[in-house]
């Protein structure tokens, strides 16, 4: 008995110390990116009026040839660098910095040209930790949809702002990886078709120099899964240091969203370690049963 007790001890322990082992190293792995979004991210912070935005973006460029324009959604974690390459594989697995990176980072897709196409379409990772565009979820929901309408892209001297009026779950292989279009028929059918999958959706007005921002990150409502957020382009305007400012407090990552990383990072894992320690408990229980009698 006292043999078995020993052996049941060992397993527990070795439990205990496997879901550790697992945890840090997801951890470690956040922690390293983080750490860098970070470092990046106080690039692009304005610490005084009179900062030049351009100095800036120079050296965002500097880093990283690829960069293309910084983007903001204020009540979200979206406060990143975007950029764009030919692979459009290759950021999915690497940071700004060109490194192995867990999270990735924004990339716009490759068809699209700054000079013809009218919409902007960037893809980034659904990160469980509420990075990337892992904190584009509570658009799901119509309070968070009707209280945080815009987007903001800040671009040499210029900040465009982005109006959010739909957002929807689509197949991978939809046609929604437009950023070309033909005619206006065609770029009005790509918005109805968006439309008709729509959780949520507001009419808005849209001619022919209309010019879209669509996001697209991973969901799981069934296989191959993408959540889109569709804006318009309502106003460019040459940067206000009052307005980025504003615009610069994009707010952290809520308890709830922390709550909800921590379900879908490790559940599986916290499941899985319950139902050892019921096995173990039962088969502890009864073997000293089996003892005394």
């Amino acid at each position: 008995m006292k043999l078995i007790k020993n052996i049941l001890n060992i397993i527990l322990v070795l439990i205990i110390v496997l879901c550790v082992y697992k945890i840090a190293v997801k951890q470690i792995d956040y922690y390293k990116a983080n750490k860098e979004n970070n470092n990046i991210q106080k690039i692009m912070e304005i610490q005084k009026p009179n900062e030049n935005l351009l100095n800036k973006e120079k050296e965002l460029s500097s880093i990283n040839s690829d960069y293309k324009f910084w983007i903001k959604i204020p009540g979200t974690e979206v406060n990143y660098p975007v950029v764009q390459t030919d692979n459009n594989s290759y950021y999915l697995h690497h940071n700004f910095k060109n490194e192995e990176s867990i999270e990735g980072n924004l990339f716009i897709y490759n068809k699209y040209n700054e000079n013809s196409s009218r919409n902007i379409l960037i893809f980034g990772h659904n990160m469980r930790n509420g990075s990337m565009f892992g904190s584009l979820w509570p658009y799901k929901d119509t309070n968070f949809f009707n209280n945080n309408k815009y987007i903001y892209i800040i671009q040499g001297d210029y900040i465009y702002k982005y109006e959010i009026f739909g957002d929807a779950v689509v197949h991978a292989d939809n046609p929604y990886l437009k950023v070309n279009f033909k005619n206006q028929e065609e770029f009005i059918n790509y918005i109805n078709d968006i439309k008709s999958k729509a959780y949520f959706w507001r009419d808005v007005q849209v001619n022919e120099d209309t010019k879209l921002l669509t996001l697209s990150t991973c969901s799981y409502e069934f296989d191959n899964a993408r959540f889109v957020i569709i804006s318009k382009l309502i106003s460019k305007n040459k940067v206000d240091k009052t307005e980025l400012v504003k615009v610069n407090s994009t707010g952290k990552t809520s308890k709830l969203i922390k709550f909800e990383y921590m379900l879908k990072e490790y559940y599986l894992i916290i499941i899985l370690a319950v139902i050892i320690l019921i096995a173990l408990g039962f088969l502890y229980i009864k073997l000293r049963k089996r003892n005394r009698n």
